[in-house]
This record gives structure tokens, C-alpha cells and sequence, in this order.
């Protein structure tokens, strides 16, 4: 049920993550001189950010999905836009970039390299130097959030008499423990048809090693760390009212929690 959990989570984290991906200091070069691009996201599937050849700024707006990135880069001074349309491969961002020249489309491709890449922990240093230490020990953790919570779906198709039709409910427990951690609590899947069912539950808590959660004002933020680097995702604003939290994340997409 722990693949579960994680599937909910990252219901908000997706486009976050593939926006961190993106994120980030770049050089390459363009007819022998050096050009540099700093992106960050700008919510909602989109990033902006800075590029600067020898002489010339260029402010970049643009949208990706999954590792593919498309946009412009728009001359500061004197108003010029680069068409761009990138590939984002481990750390290099192939970008094309398309000018529009007294009617006439020039192409020119650009390999970008990142040049701010984490550095992971050593293989080789000791187990005790290795562990997951709680890197959100010092930041504010707001003492509404912390509990179990829980989330509740279901789905069906078909209807109709003699017609076959299924459904599927599941029922997962989040914990957000006093310290930062987070657990999983008790899980349950119940799935039905015209001509079946049949049920699983996970009992028990589960601590999700190197994931810890934080807030900040309204928001409520993850720190995972997996591989030895650590990544500070923003899940969104939270509300909580009656036994509810809403979880609004700066896509707009929801999640909807029950406090157990």
C-alpha cells in the first residue's frame, strides 16, 4: 500500500517535479560564443527565466509537459523573438530556436548543459554519514495538519439492468507526524462487478523513509530525499474546516482529506 500513498502524493507533484527538473542554470554555445539560461517555474505548467548571450537579455516564457519544453525568448532592447522548442535529457536541454527574418523562418539548434547539479552522497562514506537525518527539524509545522487524514475514492462504469458494470473504491490513511515524518496508515481497495468482487487492506503504519512534510503561512510543503539529494516540492494551500483539508496545488488541480 506504500506504491499507493505515494501514487496519491504525487497527484500534486507531477507537473512540480517535471517544473524542478527543468529548473536550473544552463550554458551552450551559439556560433562560437557562450549563452547562458536560468529557468524556474512559474506555476500552472509553466517556467520563466533569463537568457544572456555577449550582448543581448532575453526574458523566456514558456510551457512543458513531461521532458518536453516550448515557448519564446523575447529581446529585452530591442524586441526580437526566438521561437523555442527544447528535449530535456538528463542534463542537457536540446533546445531549437526559430527566428522569424523579414519573412524568412532561421533555425539554429543549441545543447544546453546545466551547470547547477546536485551532488549526491558518496557510495562509500559511512552508514552513520548516510542516513536520513530530518532536514525540516527547525521549520514550522502547523499542529491542525498534524494527524491522520484520509483519502477516499471510487469509480464505476456500466448501468443498466444485466448489463456489466464495475466499481472501485480504495481508502488510503495519510499521517503527518508532530516531528515532520510522515507515515501510512491502514489501506483498503474494494473492487465489484456483475460477476465478481474481492477486497485488500494494508493494517499497520508505515514510516516513509526521507519524507517529511512543513508549512509555511497557508502552504504545506514535502522534503524528500532519495539517493542522497533532498528536494523541497510545494503541495499547495491547505484549508481546514470541520474535519476537512483542502489541498489546492498551483495547478488548480484539488485533493480533498478526511481527518480520521
Amino acid at each position: 500500500m506504500k506504491n499507493l500513498m505515494l501514487l496519491t502524493l504525487s497527484f500534486f507533484m507531477t507537473h512540480i517535479l517535471q517544473a524542478q527538473n527543468f529548473a536550473g542554470a544552463y550554458t551552450g554555445i551559439i556560433n562560437g560564443e557562450k549563452v547562458s539560461l536560468n529557468l524556474e517555474p512559474d506555476g500552472g505548467g509553466k517556467l520563466k527565466g533569463i537568457m544572456n548571450d555577449s550582448e543581448s537579455t532575453y526574458s523566456v516564457q514558456a510551457g512543458y509537459s513531461g521532458n518536453r519544453l516550448k515557448g519564446r525568448a523575447k529581446e529585452k532592447m530591442w524586441g526580437l523573438i526566438l521561437e523555442l522548442e527544447g528535449r530535456l535529457q538528463d542534463d542537457e536541454l536540446k533546445m531549437v530556436m526559430t527566428m522569424d527574418v523579414i519573412g524568412i523562418k532561421q533555425s539554429m539548434d543549441v545543447v544546453f548543459k546545466k551547470t547547477d547539479i546536485d551532488v549526491k552522497t558518496n557510495d562509500n562514506a559511512p552508514a552513520s554519514e548516510k542516513s536520513i537525518k530530518n532536514p525540516v527539524a527547525g521549520k514550522s509545522r502547523d499542529s491542525k495538519v498534524t494527524g491522520a487524514w484520509v483519502k477516499e475514492s471510487n469509480y464505476s462504469s456500466g448501468y443498466g439492468f444485466n448489463d456489466s458494470y464495475g466499481s472501485l473504491s480504495t481508502r488510503e490513511t495519510m499521517i503527518f507526524n508532530a516531528d515532520g515524518s510522515m507515515a501510512e496508515g491502514a489501506s483498503s481497495s474494494t473492487i465489484s462487478g456483475s460477476n465478481y468482487s474481492g477486497s485488500s487492506t494494508g493494517q499497520g503504519v508505515n514510516t516513509l523513509p526521507g519524507v517529511f512534510w512543513y508549512t509555511e503561512g497557508n502552504k504545506l510543503f514535502l522534503s524528500i530525499t532519495q539517493d542522497g539529494v533532498t528536494q523541497q516540492v510545494e503541495l499547495g494551500k491547505y484549508y481546514i474546516e470541520n474535519g476537512k483539508m483542502l489541498i489546492t496545488a498551483s495547478n488548480g488541480e484539488k485533493l480533498l482529506l478526511y481527518r480520521q
